[in-house]
């Protein structure tokens, strides 16, 4: 492994002390030769601001080994909203700052009804007038961004300060219009699988249904085409888990909990020649599957024992190796 990638709020730092073990696990990493990137959605520092900060604390990084959402600020609202788009920015100074530097123009809150987006980051200045204009201005339409949806951002002696994502909730739950926003698609994605685990099949569905609906072009949709699969196989919908499976197969090639389910899939609907067909490319690509294997929580641990069982019983009749 040639690098790596580190979270800074809990993670390398606790508000302003530096974890225990940190500075030994980094410099460790660093005598090996390994690359350092840090990664954090704080929405009220720049890269320089975070690199200083670092520097504060002990650990030696340059700036461009840093990087924030401000940064790709002006890109995000390019692609989502459009270039020299009008946005409502709520937020610190370092949010407008980034959002102008982007080459957008900021709306002032006694106008933002002109506003064609509006972004959320932290705001240590929030108010009931600022809640009422952005959940107005996004209940009228505007797109509704942000870069990070954490309700709690963490601080040391173990304790907290409200995170970014409770201002984004108290926003969206006002404009009752958590459905324009992508930002919530992994959301929806998440609850959809664990519900679909769960044996809660129907309400599994809808959530992953929402999520490809809310962001129909995300990268990583078969994501969610999986969850579905292993939603309708525990509905008994073989064809359509079948059809979902295939789905996130098409977009992520080789991926193994997709393709266990379309094997019990096809079994399960009688096509036991390409189940036998798909478990040969299974066991040619994992040699180590096995029903064994098969542990709750383990492509894709249903909580429900019927739901297991099933699928075990399928992958058996398809040849899995026990």
């Amino acid at each position: 492994m040639r690098g790596f990638i580190f979270d800074l709020d809990g993670c390398v730092w606790t508000g302003d002390v530096l974890t225990p073990g940190a500075a030994e696990v980094l410099a460790l990493l660093r005598s090996q030769g390994r690359a350092l990137t840090f990664l954090t959605n704080n929405s009220r520092a720049r890269a320089a601001t975070m690199q200083a900060k670092l520097e504060r604390l002990g650990v030696q990084v340059a700036t461009r080994d840093v990087l924030t959402p401000l940064e790709i600020l002006g890109e995000v609202l390019d692609k989502h909203v459009g270039p020299a788009s009008r946005v409502l920015a709520i937020g610190g100074p370092e949010l407008e700052a980034a959002t102008a530097d982007g080459g957008h123009s900021l709306v002032p809150i006694d106008r933002y009804r002109e506003a064609q987006a509006v972004i959320v980051g932290n705001d240590f200045d929030f108010s009931y007038q600022r809640l009422t204009v952005a959940s107005r201005a996004v209940a009228a339409g505007a797109a509704f961004l942000t870069p990070n949806l954490d309700p709690r951002l963490p601080v040391e002696g173990d304790d907290f300060l409200p995170g970014c994502g409770a201002i984004v909730e108290a926003v969206a739950a006002a404009a009752r219009s958590i459905e324009l926003n992508p930002n919530f698609s992994n959301g929806y994605s998440e609850y959809g699988r664990s519900l679909a685990i769960l044996g809660q099949t129907l309400e599994a569905i809808a959530a992953c249904d929402t999520a490809l609906k809310l962001n129909p072009r995300d990268p990583t949709n078969w994501e969610r085409h999986s969850s579905l699969a292993i939603a309708h196989f525990a509905t008994g919908d073989f064809e359509a888990a079948a059809r979902e499976a295939r789905s996130a197969i098409h977009a992520c090639p080789q991926l193994p909990e997709a393709m266990i389910i379309l094997t019990g899939a096809c079994a399960a609907a009688g096509s036991i020649e390409e189940a036998r067909k798909i478990t040969s490319q299974i066991v040619q690509h994992w040699p180590k599957i096995r029903i064994g294997n098969f542990a709750p929580g383990y492509f894709p641990g249903y909580a429900r024992q019927d739901d297991q069982q099933r699928l075990l019983s399928m992958l058996r009749l398809a040849g899995l190796p026990e």
